[in-house]
């Protein structure tokens, strides 16, 4: 008999498609893997639904939609706001699977005893990170080959299709032009790209079973995937503290970091507001004591670690020198080390901000992220390598180098303190004490940026201190006081400045 009221969004052919998921859902459960479960139950609902299809809607028999969906595509390419709508789909979507569920087997159950406060805190399968899925040969291939062996095939083919009154959807083509080119490569290359695929996905899974063993991690790839994983349950750790105990939270971690080279840096994670009328966490409020905060710890941590455990640590060998030391103190940092160890967090929704410079961000937790800077923009380099030359050899060797934004006139809106300033300082006064003119041209170009305030990169030492504070470097040498927060080289290649710029935000 039919109860009445709104109907179910789980109708039709939908339930026999979850309910033939049902003793999995029971094992999740047991092993507390519910949100890896509902990840892939989520990738394959989208799998055969698509996005397109309304929650009230289902498909005819024997009909799919797996033509224009890949849940494992690369979203590098999907425009922002299709990426954004995709996301908020797919959280959707897991929030539903979730209540379903349980509503449906949660009678299947056993019921457990109150939990102590620490057992609230701790116990939270929804937080553990899924389990590695080996994703599909034409996805590897896309990631890895996509702009040498695929990218120009899909802009000739989209340019012919636009000329259609009804042209495919780009998704589509993209993955059409993809299939056609894996089927033109030769066998040898595929064999070689399907091992590949295969070594990397098996790193991946001794990695992640080594992180929900609780084993302690051994090598660069393992500790690289805990810290990343931490992503998933640091942040609603933090936030579940703060709920409990109504206190103000901050988790920090400090050491030898796998995929900077096994550069030390500090990594936190922050759960509660001032008050007023724009909240900020803690490194918002008080940057300054904050960094020093920071540097306290990481000062400690250098005593902690020795250079050969930073060695054993690193993931990325392109941040090693050639007697494969990693980055020393007083030394000038390569483009992936731009990001300062004490650089400020981000903004995060809520009352909470995380940090994690390697994993995407997923549904219901913080973007794991490290600007440097104060403002919400990326810092632009306005040097050359030419003028970086030109600094050192002003005696300005090692110099900290510090952030500021600015308005579109030019005048100075805040420093690394974060404080309103009234100090108007223009672009000239700020290098007039170097032997450097900032020439004309690059103004213009910097000013008709839409986006304002924006953070500049300048030497913090031609800059008065009760405008713009110094931020903390990455490690200092307590006896020559170098320092080592210089901002990004321009390429050996295109003699431009790299400037380090955020990564698109997945779909999921």
């Amino acid at each position: 008999m039919r109860h009445a009221g709104k109907r179910s969004w789980v109708f039709g052919l939908k339930v026999a498609f979850f309910e033939a998921h049902k003793e999995k859902f029971l094992a999740a459960v047991e092993l507390k893997t519910t949100g890896a479960f509902y990840h892939k139950v989520g990738q394959l609902y989208l799998a055969k639904y698509g996005y397109a299809l309304r929650w009230d809607e289902d498909l005819d028999e024997g009909q799919d939609v797996a033509d224009d969906v890949d849940p494992d595509e690369d979203v590098n390419d999907l425009v922002p706001a299709e990426a954004e709508t995709r996301a908020k789909k797919f959280k959707k979507l897991r929030e539903k699977l979730g209540v379903w569920y349980h509503g449906q087997y949660g009678h299947s159950i056993p019921k457990k005893g109150k939990k102590m406060p620490s057992t609230k805190l701790f116990d939270k399968p929804e937080l553990e990170p899924p389990a590695p899925v080996k994703p599909r040969v034409l996805h590897y291939y896309s990631r890895n080959f996509y702009e040498t062996r695929v990218k120009s095939r899909v802009k000739t083919r989209w340019a012919a299709l636009l000329r259609l009154d009804n042209p495919p959807k780009p998704v589509t083509v993209r993955n059409m032009v993809t299939r056609e080119a894996w089927g033109a490569e030769t066998q040898e290359f595929r064999d070689k790209v399907v091992l590949a695929l295969e070594k990397e996905h098996d790193v991946a899974v001794k990695a992640y079973t080594m992180a929900v063993s609780g084993d302690a991690p051994t090598s660069p790839q393992e500790y690289s995937v805990a810290l990343n994983d931490a992503a998933y349950y640091l942040q609603p750790f933090v936030n579940a503290i703060h709920e409990q105990f109504g206190m103000n939270v901050a988790s920090m971690m400090c050491g030898p970091i796998a995929d900077c080279g096994g550069r030390i840096e500090v990594r936190s994670v922050h759960s509660g507001t001032s008050n007023g009328l724009v909240p900020r966490i803690w490194s918002d409020f008080d940057r300054g004591g904050f960094d020093m905060t920071q540097r306290s710890f990481l000062d400690f941590s250098h005593h902690c670690f020795t250079e050969e455990e930073c060695r054993r640590r690193a993931l990325n060998r392109d941040n090693t020198s050639a007697d494969g030391a990693v980055q020393s103190r007083g030394t000038t940092p390569t483009r992936d080390d731009v990001v300062a160890a004490s650089a400020p967090w981000p903004r995060a929704t809520g009352d909470s901000a995380v940090v994690n410079p390697a994993q995407p961000r997923r549904e219901g937790e913080g973007e794991w992220m490290m600007p440097l800077g104060t403002g919400t923009t990326t810092p632009v380099n306005l040097f050359t390598e030419e003028e970086w030359a030109a600094l050192e050899g002003n005696g300005l060797n090692n110099p900290l180098f510090d952030t500021a934004s600015y308005n579109a006139d030019g005048s100075l809106l805040h420093g690394m303190g974060g404080d309103d300033s009234d100090v108007a300082l223009q672009f000239g006064q700020l290098l007039g004490e170097t032997a450097l003119q900032l020439p004309d041209v690059r103004l213009p170009n910097l000013t008709a940026s839409p986006v304002f305030p924006v953070s500049l990169l300048l030497p913090a030492v031609v800059q008065p201190s009760s405008a713009v504070s110094s931020p903390v470097p990455p490690s200092s040498d307590a006896s020559s006081g170098a320092a080592s927060s210089l901002p990004p080289r321009p390429s050996a290649t295109t003699g431009k400045a790299e400037i380090p710029r955020p990564k698109p935000k997945p779909a999921y």
